[in-house]
């Protein structure tokens, strides 16, 4: 079982580009990564669900 999302799969899980992921990440309350500084971001998917659950509607 898959532990953490890239960029590429959140941009394929949402249809999104990489501008409205940053959008998101400042307006809408998106997780941010949990990658250390100056790596590639990475997202645990946890807390991509629950981001989904509390945003549906």
């Amino acid at each position: 079982m898959k532990i953490v999302i890239t960029i590429p799969e959140v941009l394929e899980r949402y249809q999104i580009g990489r501008q409205s992921l940053w959008r998101w990440r400042k307006n809408r309350n998106f997780p941010n990564p949990i990658s250390p500084s100056h790596a590639r971001p990475f997202w645990r998917i946890s807390d991509i669900e629950t981001w989904e659950s509390l945003n549906a509607a």
